[in-house]
């Protein structure tokens, strides 16, 4: 009966490693990114939205997109110049390397029918990343962000009323 027990126990401490390193050799430094408000010069009282990446591991990170011009899709820039403006309307890829426990802004553009979405429409933006000097898991894995067109509003401090960001 003593030795069943001790048998249990160490099945499940051992479940419960496996677990863990799993999880830290495959999630653990996995980059979060999530939409924000940031000024777009200092000083600006105005605010539009950004992709904030922050890479939680100690490697740099290659962060690619695709720039593309359907319906309902957040464009993606590397900055706010012309060229990556006019980038980011056009069918391509884009391609950004991050450092190691850093995080990086990448200004967000509303899609060309975002005056036309009702509030409740759903925006989305896709994000595939790697590392750049991969230890085991070579291939890039994608994160998918959404946000009402009602929320992108209260984040850049908008009201649901405020026609000055449509």
């Amino acid at each position: 009966m003593f030795w069943e027990i001790v048998k249990g126990l160490g099945a499940i401490v051992g479940l419960v490693t496996g677990c863990f390193v799993i999880w830290e050799r495959f999630y653990r430094f996995t980059p979060s990114a999530f939409i924000v408000a940031s000024s777009i010069s200092p000083g600006s009282p105005f605010k539009e939205p950004h992709l904030r990446v922050i890479n939680r591991s100690e490697r740099p990170i290659i962060l690619k997109w695709r720039n593309e011009t359907r319906a309902n899709r957040l464009g993606l820039g590397k900055d706010l110049s012309l060229r990556v403006i006019i980038a980011s309307l056009l069918d391509g890829e884009s391609a950004i390397s991050i450092d190691g426990n850093s995080d990086y802004l990448l200004p967000l553009f509303r899609p060309q029918n975002y005056k036309a979405l009702p509030d409740e429409a759903e925006l989305d933006v896709d994000i595939w990343w790697s590392f750049a000097q991969p230890l085991i898991w070579k291939r890039e894995r994608k994160i998918t962000l959404r946000i009402t067109k009602r929320n992108l509003k209260y984040v850049v401090g908008g009201s649901d009323t405020d026609e000055v960001l449509d």
